[in-house]
């Protein structure tokens, strides 16, 4: 049994969030943390539900080659230097609770 979240009702998942994030090719890898998802229940934090994450580009099953996804840490690396990398892209972040439904989370870069 999981400490306030027994039967997952009215449960709350909160999401972190990233800035929009700006890089130009060839600039120095730049790094970007987020805070682990939660989930709460009637204001009480369930605090040993653990989340698995995975990142991709939305609407593919990667992410592009330059972005890198530490997930144990939750940093991503983005470094470049072909300018065919240059545009706009979004990064979906899913967190998978250890019990409950899946979390996702846009980023755009």
């Amino acid at each position: 049994m999981h400490d306030a979240c027994s039967g997952l009702t009215n449960e709350v998942v909160t999401v972190s969030s990233i800035n929009n994030t700006l890089y130009y090719v060839n600039q120095p890898a730049r790094y970007i943390k987020f805070n682990q998802f939660s989930i709460s229940i009637n204001s009480v934090q369930c605090t040993d539900i653990t989340f698995t994450y995975i990142a991709r580009k939305k609407g593919e099953s990667s992410l592009p080659g330059f972005i890198l996804f530490d997930s144990n840490n939750l940093i991503f690396q983005i470094q470049s230097s072909n300018s065919e990398d240059a545009g706009n892209y979004v990064i979906e972040i899913i967190g998978y609770p250890s019990v409950g439904a899946p979390a996702t989370m846009l980023w755009n870069v």
